[in-house]
């Protein structure tokens, strides 16, 4: 990290010494007094947020991003779950319909199922070992327990699906419907990707829209009143350059932090339902 620091520093005080030497020597026929120095601290102040939003970037890869590529959402991990099955009729032709049990509901049996593995993380059937997948054999996966908080309750999420000809089906690859949705609230794990609960968050947006705008404010302080660039042109090379910086270099800077490393160990539990004090059936 200091390495980074220190070669953003060299490459933006050169940069800023430069294009305010030209610049000002055009716009105002010569650059400001003592320009070596300013543009020094100029390069402290816009390399000293640069290195500042990279270690939020290595703390929680991805979680404050540019404008286009933030996540709007904070994780937490859980290494077992209860698989909520329905299982197809086989008295139903051309169409997805499933046993129903006393109440007219698709029949649930419970399936538990425990992480094994890191790298990459599979899920394996704690009875026969076999790993977990959506849909086998005639079932279907319409919900998982899990807890999402180590010391909370078991909570159950639904399985999205769409209705055609087939009946229910699970949404497509890349459609924001391929999801288990928590019941009564927003949290959601990925279908193809069991392990990871994400939980929305308003204050990740907030922040990362503010993290975003601090670096036109850097490159603003920078401009303006320490090159003593007007405020009209500050602004304009503010844009120019903040844009720059964001959309540019940070994907660059961040990319090392975001090499694979193994999945780290899971913080959030979960217990059989029948051991947890809830059901997996609907309420």
């Amino acid at each position: 990290m200091l390495l980074t620091f220190l070669l953003v520093l060299v490459g933006l005080f050169a940069l800023l010494w430069g294009v305010t030497a030209v610049a000002q020597a055009y716009v105002y026929q010569q650059p400001t007094d003592r320009l070596p120095a300013k543009a020094a601290v100029a390069a402290l102040i816009v390399s000293g947020y640069v290195i500042f939003w990279v270690a939020l970037d290595r703390k929680s890869p991805g979680k404050y991003d540019d404008f286009l590529a933030f996540a709007g959402y904070t994780t937490t991990t859980f290494d077992e779950f209860d698989a909520v099955r329905w299982e197809a009729d086989p008295a139903v032709r051309n169409k997805a319909e499933f046993k129903k049990d006393a109440a007219g509901k698709p029949a649930e049996t419970v399936t538990h199922f425990k992480r094994v593995g890191k790298s990459p993380p599979r899920f394996a059937d704690e009875k026969t070992g076999k790993d977990f997948v959506l849909s086998d054999g005639g079932t279907l996966t319409a919900a998982v327990v899990l807890k999402p908080d180590l010391q909370g309750p078991a909570v159950r999420f639904n399985a999205g699906f769409k209705e055609d000809a087939r009946g229910k089906t699970y949404f497509p690859k890349g459609n924001d419907g391929r999801r288990f949705v928590e019941e009564n609230g927003s949290r959601y794990v990925s279908l193809d990707q069991p392990g990871v609960v994400y939980i929305p968050s308003a204050t990740t947006v907030f922040l990362a829209i503010l993290i975003n705008l601090g670096m036109f404010a850097a490159w603003y302080v920078a401009f303006w009143p320490v090159l003593r660039f007007g405020a009209g042109l500050a602004a304009l090379l503010t844009l120019a350059f903040a844009i720059f910086t964001i959309f540019v270099v940070m994907p660059v800077l961040f990319k090392p932090g975001r090499a694979p490393k193994p999945v780290e160990e899971a913080v959030a539990r979960v217990e059989p339902a029948a051991h947890a004090g809830l059901s997996p059936c609907r309420a």
